[in-house]
């Protein structure tokens, strides 16, 4: 009987490290909808649409307006200004339709393994009607990725930021938070 335990034992501890430091592939708060660069339709049409931001020129980090370089965490704070999402619908009195929303990566030098964009539906008298989390992923300098957004009845505007993203250069390969919600 007590052979019987120890191997049990024995297994369960084996497994335990075995499994210890394994990443979790599961992230069901933001897999409602993930994007990869092969789904990319018609990012040649959208992107004459969106307005021209002015892209760092030199090396992976932009400089600000006194000329000194931002460290990471100033990047990420203000991560709207360098990945740029913007919403375009087409509002009626019975809500939003056919709308997306474009992320365009301004930053030369840094690749986003994985975004999060939070997409708020907002009514005409100003409250927020619903929140949607949409992940897109392998977004490359100068890249443009689209999300569709289904009709929302009763939606006068949309607005969209990134609330959370995963870089190489600017995270170590980390999933952080990012924009208004960084640093909470």
């Amino acid at each position: 009987m007590r052979l019987i335990y120890q191997q049990i034992l024995f297994i369960v501890v084996l497994i335990v490290a075995s499994c210890n430091g394994a990443e979790n592939k599961a992230d069901g708060a933001t897999e409602q909808t993930t994007i990869n660069k092969e789904e990319k339709g018609s990012k040649e049409n959208i992107q004459q649409d969106m307005p021209s931001v002015s892209a760092p020129t030199s090396g992976a980090v932009p400089e600000d307006s006194i000329g000194a370089k931002p460290d990471n965490n100033e990047i990420l704070a203000i991560i709207d200004q360098y990945l740029v999402s913007k919403p375009e619908f087409q509002a009626n009195a019975s809500g939003i339709s056919n709308a997306v929303v474009t992320v365009k990566n301004t930053l030369t030098g840094t690749t986003f393994q994985k975004a999060i964009v939070e997409v708020n539906a907002i009514s005409a008298d100003g409250k927020i009607l619903r929140n949607d989390f949409y992940t897109i992923q392998n977004i490359e300098p100068g890249d443009l990725e689209t999300i569709k957004i289904p009709a929302i009845p009763k939606a006068a505007s949309l607005t969209s930021h990134i609330v959370k993203l995963k870089s190489n250069e600017l995270t170590n390969g980390e999933m952080v938070l990012a924009g208004t919600h960084f640093g909470q």
